[in-house]
């Protein structure tokens, strides 16, 4: 899986219309290859779900996306975006403004799930994934010098510290310290090992 942090959703289309020379690597941790020439293999399409601001409310997108396969493994990979959360249909955005709905003053999980038209287990669900991620985000705010103080934040105070910078943070940044993408929850991955490789700006 190959994770393009200089594109988003919005700009997948220069991905799909791109035929010149991939330079991604290959995530596949067994290909020996020195340099991993990579071409195109196959489209296959998704959903997402996104966040519109504007309407304060989901909203559902299909797009399509690429396969890639290195011509020295034979391996082949998805090429996604920075705003995809990994084997999860919703977006970045959409998990972080979701919390921040149910994390938000005199607001609870029901109410939120009644605003935002989810079901409150799926709000539960969000809200396990980002306390499961609470120890390493605070410890990214502290490696990006975005939090200073002696005490750790509350959960609450990570919310607008990772809200407050434009894309790709802290997507990339988050990628780039832990090697994984930021609020990925695959318990099981034997069947489909995690081989992560990123074109960084």
């Amino acid at each position: 899986m190959i994770i393009d942090f200089t594109h988003s959703f919005k700009d997948y289309h220069e991905i799909l219309d791109f035929y010149g020379v991939w330079d991604y690597e290959c995530p596949n941790p067994e290909c020996g290859a020195k340099q991993h020439p990579m071409r195109r293999h196959a489209r296959y399409e998704r959903s997402l779900v996104m966040w519109d601001a504007d309407a304060g409310r989901l909203k559902e997108e299909r797009m399509e996306i690429l396969r890639l396969k290195c011509c020295s493994c034979g391996s082949t990979h998805a090429v996604l975006t920075m705003d995809v959360i990994p084997f999860f249909a919703y977006s970045i955005q959409a998990f972080l403004a979701l919390v921040s709905l149910c994390m938000a003053e005199k607001s609870s999980v029901p109410q939120t799930g009644e605003k935002a038209d989810v079901s409150c287990q799926l709000l539960y669900r969000f809200l396990l994934i980002f306390h499961e991620y609470a120890e390493k985000l605070m410890l990214f705010l502290r490696m990006e010098t975005l939090w200073e103080g002696e005490r750790n934040p509350l959960e609450s105070q990570i919310l607008p510290l990772l809200l407050g910078k434009s894309p790709p943070w802290p997507q990339s940044c988050f990628f780039q310290k832990f090697r994984s993408p930021i609020f990925l929850h695959r318990k099981s991955t034997v069947s489909y090992p995690l081989r992560f490789g990123s074109a960084m700006p």
